[in-house]
């Protein structure tokens, strides 16, 4: 698979890029038969067998797909990559592998800083 995931930058067009690769990827790792993956990146891909549905995390970023819906979530530019991270785990479960990707950062990071203990 050649295709990179890249942060939108917040536009229309960026978006859909977005979307459609993290599309590709997501058939592609599940043609594979996989339920878990991480990527150099850091981008990390997670399947909850339970509803099927997906999610990828890459820095700055969160796409699930679901049966019938995708959601996207992007960190603002004005928000530090901190605030983001607590802002997304007290909203959705995540876990802190997904929450390191997301503030293109590792798992210990996500569990110091957001544990508050850095």
């Amino acid at each position: 698979m050649s295709k990179q995931l890249t942060t939108p930058n917040n536009q229309a067009s960026d978006l859909n890029k977005f979307v459609e690769t993290a599309k590709l990827m997501d058939e592609h790792l599940r043609s594979l038969k996989l339920k878990s993956a991480t990527f150099e990146t850091g981008t990390t891909f997670d399947i909850d067998p339970s509803t099927n549905t997906s999610r990828i995390v890459s820095n700055g970023a969160v796409i699930e797909f679901a049966e019938h819906t995708t959601s996207v979530t992007i960190r603002n530019r004005e928000s530090s990559v901190e605030a983001a991270s607590k802002s997304l785990q007290s909203r959705k479960f995540m876990t802190q592998r997904q929450l390191g990707s997301f503030a293109g950062k590792s798992q210990p990071w996500a569990s110091d800083k957001l544990n508050n203990k850095s």
